[in-house]
């Protein structure tokens, strides 16, 4: 019988494979997030395929439908619940072109979900120097269910979570090098910040803890006093203005506590009371964070990365509180201010930060271990 195959063929195919496995090795950070970030968007497609639209998106789908644009810049219209105009304005010219096709009309928020693993991975470049550690971030975030429930719905919060991680590197920018950024682009992202505090009621407060992070984190290497003067101009100008938009929209707000009071709303008929069920509040709330039972076990990392000591620690801390702890327990005053319900999807946008805060501890204790043997096969230095 003739031979099918020759040494020639075997040898070619051999090469390949040796010219590919390096290929793999070097990349293998870009690779596992396009493979987790696909994973991710497979869940969230389907997700939003096996359910139709809530009361609230069809709420949304009806005034965004309404003839001519809505007056968004008088008092208050509904553009949104919260009076926040940004996602009617986002979504407006879609309803428009399509009319109430669930698909279409949700692609601004399919293309933002589609950044925000970018910008995942972006953020992830800086804070996170294992391969093991990126999985872990891309896992979380991938799999969390709040993250794949709201990420195409006809809501804002479909947009929060990847709003927060841009405003979260480009306050990095801002901070670290802003004598060297060209007016340009000063204006740009004092722009971009000044929308997203427009876009929602929790606009100012990613905008402002993401700085408040960084001005603290730069203040290592300069004083405190001498960061805050560097970008004062920015600041200074934001404030004037955005804090008067924040101010516009608040005000305008229909959700008020007599209203909320009068409908029967208690603030705690989806989270736990912290003060009469501690316990529980605290399984609801990191249950909602991590997203996914089967990722429960993950949250040993935070307690090896206590015991172990290890550089980063202070820094998780200032993360962890700033960008985690400090968000929820403002959301959480604001809907005990409004007797309004405490739910997960109010702090949608935290989760990402807390993925990365996660996949961080974990990353401390594999870098802490690295001097053994079994651990440096399975770790890799960023490139």
């Amino acid at each position: 019988m003739e031979k099918l195959y020759s040494a020639g063929s075997f040898n070619q195919i051999e090469n390949m494979l040796l010219r590919f496995f390096p290929f793999l090795k070097k990349n293998s950070r870009p690779l596992t997030a396009i493979a987790f970030s696909i994973y991710g968007l497979y869940l969230r497609v389907t997700m939003y395929s096996q359910r139709g639209l809530y009361p609230d998106e069809l709420n949304q789908l009806a005034y965004t439908s309404s003839s001519g644009l809505l007056p968004f810049w008088k008092m208050y219209t509904p553009v949104e619940v919260t009076a926040f105009p940004g996602d009617y304005l986002l979504t407006f010219p879609f309803v428009k072109l399509f009319g109430t096709n669930k698909w279409l009309i949700t692609i601004p928020h399919i293309i933002v979900t589609v950044i925000g693993f970018y910008l995942l991975y972006l953020v992830s470049a800086k804070y996170l120097k294992s391969l093991l550690g990126l999985i872990i971030v891309f896992a979380v975030f991938s799999s969390n269910f709040n993250l794949t429930y709201h990420a195409f719905e006809f809501r804002p919060y479909a947009a929060l979570p990847t709003l927060a991680l841009a405003v979260f590197l480009l306050s990095e920018r801002v901070v670290c090098r802003y004598t060297a950024l060209p007016r340009g682009q000063k204006f740009f992202i004092g722009l971009f910040f000044f929308l997203t505090v427009g876009f929602h009621a929790h606009g100012i407060l990613i905008t402002a803890l993401a700085m408040s992070f960084h001005i603290l984190m730069h203040s290592h290497s300069q004083s405190l006093a001498q960061v805050i003067r560097k970008i004062l101009p920015f600041a200074l100008t934001l404030t004037v203005f955005g804090v008067p938009l924040f101010i516009w929209y608040y005000i305008q707000n229909p959700i008020t506590y007599a209203g909320n009071f009068g409908r029967g709303i208690n603030t705690f008929d989806f989270i736990p009371n912290p003060l009469t069920s501690p316990d529980g509040f605290l399984r609801s709330v990191l249950g909602n964070l991590i997203g996914m039972k089967r990722l429960y076990p993950l949250l040993i990392g935070v307690v090896l990365a206590f015991l172990i000591p290890h550089k980063s620690r202070a820094t998780q801390f200032l993360f962890l509180a700033l960008l985690v702890i400090l968000p929820i327990q403002l959301i959480l005053l604001s809907d005990l201010w409004t007797c309004y319900w405490f739910v997960q999807r109010q702090f949608v946008w935290v989760m990402p930060f807390f993925a990365v805060w996660l996949a961080w501890c974990w990353d401390s204790v594999f870098l802490n271990l690295a001097d053994t043997a079994w651990v440096k096969k399975i770790t890799s230095s960023r490139e």
